[in-house]
């Protein structure tokens, strides 16, 4: 018997690894699908056997009339569209015949504490929003408790296959170039610090767009590192200090743009006539703010459905997600009151194609 390293036991994502196949795949040997190839029916059972995997006992039950029981963990004050994510998470359960338990957590080493809890209780999947996505200790201790992790909004697919997500790099590079479609050339970029998986994606995005219309790159314009909205306040200080102050700034948080907007405030610079800023993620705060806040949409309750169905998926229950890398969903710019041309002091000419559209809510 194959052992992993920590004696930990092996898991169903091991098995898969090893016989080169979907968890779904695996799912299916166990639980005796007829659908599989005899080949890779026995590629799976000699993995089985080299790992010594043993099935989740409720897993194997699956098939019969035992109930998914799926959970959904979000830090308490921290995890944004929570109630996006209960919507669509609480609709595709019931769509299934699944039933939802919700767990909140705090910070630190509470995480670990609801991750255990959620290990040793009988549920069959996990979905794990942000900033749980980025935890690889939870994953690995549900994983080995048998228990299927999902993420959601992990920013790249690091997490592994059972990831949704939307091309962070992509949007933001979709928000860079409608600025730049205003006119705007000196555009500052604020992101995340190193636990935002999603602020090195977004910030490439930017990078491209300038690329694209071969605009050189203002080192002095980009902060990383500022991912809540105290440290916004400080940023937008810094860049609104700047010798050559940005006539444009694109926060990669809806947080953070909510605070530099609130500092030009109390410096009389006029937001969008004096300053264009725009987010990203589209929270409840996107449009509470004066003026409300240009974003990046992310489909949160879609994200949610679709973590379910990967549940279900690697059980067996769902043939519809075959697919055994992260499903990919489709952002939205969502255009409102904080961006505009700019001032003719730093207007240029646009960039882009004038004939290309800039609606007021962009699919891209």
């Amino acid at each position: 018997m194959v052992t992993r390293r920590g004696g930990d036991a092996p898991t169903m994502a091991d098995v898969a690894r090893l016989a080169a196949v979907s968890m779904m795949t695996v799912s299916r040997v166990v639980n005796g699908h007829a659908n599989v190839q005899v080949a890779t029916r026995e590629r799976v059972a000699t993995a089985i056997r080299q790992l010594g995997y043993i099935p989740h006992p409720d897993a194997r039950g699956l098939a019969g009339t035992r109930r998914v029981r799926i959970a959904l963990l979000y830090v308490d004050g921290v995890t944004p569209h929570i109630d996006q994510l209960l919507v669509g998470a609480v609709e595709q359960a019931n769509d299934c015949g699944a039933q939802l338990v919700v767990s909140r957590c705090a910070s630190g080493t509470d995480r670990l504490r609801a991750g255990d809890a959620v290990a040793r209780s009988a549920v069959h999947g996990a979905i794990l929003p942000w900033p749980l996505c980025h935890d690889d200790g939870i994953r690995a201790m549900l994983s080995a408790a048998g228990v299927t992790p999902v993420t959601i909004a992990a920013g790249d697919s690091d997490a592994g296959p059972l990831t949704v997500m939307v091309d962070d790099r992509k949007a933001a590079c979709a928000m860079t170039r409608h600025l730049l479609r205003l006119g705007h050339r000196h555009i500052g970029f604020v992101s995340g610090g190193d636990c935002d998986r999603a602020g090195p994606q977004c910030l490439a995005g930017y990078r491209d767009a300038l690329a694209s219309v071969q605009l050189p790159e203002e080192r002095d314009l980009i902060v990383t590192g500022c991912a809540d909205y105290r440290a916004g306040l400080q940023v937008a200080d810094w860049l609104l200090d700047t010798a050559r102050r940005p006539s444009a700034i694109f926060a990669a948080s809806d947080e953070v743009a909510a605070a530099i907007i609130a500092v030009a405030h109390g410096r009389s610079v006029d937001v969008p006539a004096d300053l264009t800023v725009c987010g990203y993620g589209d929270t409840a705060m996107a449009s509470s703010i004066w003026p409300q806040l240009t974003t990046v949409r992310q489909p949160v309750a879609d994200m949610a459905r679709t973590a379910v169905r990967m549940v279900m998926a690697t059980l067996g229950r769902d043939e519809s997600l075959a697919s055994s890398g992260p499903a990919e969903l489709g952002f939205q710019l969502v255009r409102r009151q904080s961006d505009a041309v700019p001032r003719l002091g730093h207007r240029h000419r646009s960039f882009l194609d004038p004939a290309e559209p800039a609606s007021s809510s962009t699919n891209a």
